[in-house]
């Protein structure tokens, strides 16, 4: 007879509920589920915490190159969280290389172990570094293929920002920190179209996304001729009376929005220039016989017209796929109020 365990096709069930673990704040969320739904004690979480205790007396000495132990409250709480986030880093690292199952649990019984925490941090570390070396040449490629348009907020972001972040991340110390000074409200004024999904992320995991996002919104962009991308956004900008420079709009979006809304009033092509005569056939699909239509029917469309454009522009590659598909409801969610307000024809942007 068959042991259970032994080429068994019964599929393990984890107690961990990942619904509970936030990938911005893995380590204590991880822990926090674990131990209640009993999978750690009391005593393994003192434990864990006294060793966290130690790496801290560890990180103070470093910081100030062997001469104190003491630092300010606030240097204290920095150190603390760069510890904790390399502990997120190092959590993320086994979800991303394991592919059995359990994965949350084979993570907690790694950060149990004797020494568990002491050796997981200095993993975290490691992961850290390989995280750096992959998005300086992710940040090659977005310099490389950035969009050529005169949108100050964005060219700094890319010449800039990102590059006064690999050059000044402190990859031991102060691990979660974008900039040693400035938080990322300020280091990064250009923002992704889906920055809100990001916003509680830190140091190299921050960048990591925001980089990968930037790419995928370019290549979006990149569907168009540049010389199109840059009359829609001057057209944007003369329409609202600023210059083109001082433009604070993500691009992917003004792009994207034409882009939906032309394809709307032609269904067979995809042109980013609208004029104001075929918004009337645009509205009729919103509207029946001058009253909003129900928010399902307006979800659908969107749905429908958005899987239309993504055919019209033969886009294959899975990512990007799945990212116009999370951007497409929060597109609907901008558009919703617009069409029950009626104030929908303020979304676009006019070619004459």
């Amino acid at each position: 007879m068959e042991k259970i365990g032994e080429n068994s096709n019964i599929e393990e069930i984890s107690k961990i509920n990942e619904q509970n673990i936030d990938p911005a704040n893995y380590f204590m969320t991880l822990t926090s589920e674990a131990a209640a739904v009993g999978i750690l004690s009391e005593g393994e979480i003192a434990y864990m915490q006294s060793q966290i205790a130690d790496i801290i007396a560890d990180n103070i000495w470093q910081y100030n190159s062997g001469e104190s132990t003491s630092v300010t409250n606030e240097i204290a709480a920095d150190l603390i969280e760069s510890i904790v986030f390399a502990l997120d880093c190092f959590c993320i690292s086994v979800v991303k290389s394991d592919n059995g199952g359990l994965i949350n649990e084979k993570c907690v019984e790694m950060l149990r172990e004797k020494a568990g925490i002491k050796n997981c941090y200095l993993k975290g570390l490691e992961y850290i570094s390989r995280l750096v070396n992959y998005n300086k040449n992710l940040y090659n490629e977005l310099y490389i293929n950035k969009l050529k348009i005169g949108i100050a907020l964005y060219n700094s972001a890319i010449n800039k920002s990102l590059a006064i972040f690999f050059k000044n991340y402190n990859m031991r110390l102060f691990t979660h920190r974008i900039n040693i000074s400035e938080p990322v409200s300020f280091f990064f004024d250009y923002m992704p179209a889906l920055s809100s999904e990001i916003k509680n992320y830190k140091g190299i995991l921050y960048v990591n996304e925001y980089i990968r996002y930037l790419l995928m919104e370019n290549e979006f962009c990149s569907l168009f001729e540049i010389k199109d991308v840059q009359r829609l956004m001057k057209l944007y900008a003369d329409n609202n009376g600023f210059y083109v420079n001082e433009l604070m709009e993500n691009i992917f979006e003004k792009v994207f929005t034409n882009a939906f809304f032309s394809t709307i009033a032609d269904s067979n092509k995809v042109n980013l220039f609208i004029n104001r005569r075929q918004y009337i056939k645009i509205s009729e699909n919103f509207y029946d016989n001058g009253n909003c239509r129900d928010d399902i029917f307006i979800y659908e469309l969107i749905n429908d017209y958005a899987q239309r454009l993504l055919l019209n522009l033969k886009i294959n590659n899975p990512e990007l796929q799945k990212y116009i598909f999370k951007y497409q409801n929060k597109f609907a969610e901008n558009i919703l109020p617009a069409i029950q307000n009626n104030y929908l024809q303020n979304l676009i942007t006019y070619d004459d």
